[in-house]
């Protein structure tokens, strides 16, 4: 990772961890619970594709022969690739966690519920 990057997430952590205490909510546990689980599959997102590419390039460059529970090696291959697949998914769905926690127990207008409209379509 570029530090640009790491500076961005840094900035990024530091700005979460301000808005929550200028909002007097850094007592909701669940709130802390969901983004401690959204965090959790983000690393596990991240830690998958890290890993599987190189296993899907072997599996594509291999020159040996597949058993018969894999026609092709793109059967093989896309059998690796779902395992990011259900990380991107859970990650999705924690995200979705925690967005509908905040608009459900911090709307307090019209306006709030604009933006949780424009947000989910």
């Amino acid at each position: 990772m570029s530090g640009e990057i790491r500076e961005e997430t840094t900035n990024d952590n530091e700005l979460s961890e301000v808005t929550l205490e200028m909002n007097n909510v850094e007592g909701d546990r669940y709130l802390e619970t969901l983004f401690s689980e959204l965090n959790n599959w983000a690393q596990s997102l991240s830690r998958r594709t890290a890993r599987i590419p190189p296993l899907i390039k072997i599996i594509l460059e291999s020159n040996e022969e597949l058993s018969d529970e894999f026609p092709s090696k793109a059967t093989a291959a896309a059998m690796e690739l779902r395992q990011i697949e259900r990380a991107l998914e859970e990650a999705n769905n924690a995200f979705r966690l925690v967005h509908n926690h905040i608009f459900e127990n911090y709307s307090d207008s019209i306006q709030a519920d604009a933006l949780h409209k424009h947000a989910a379509s």
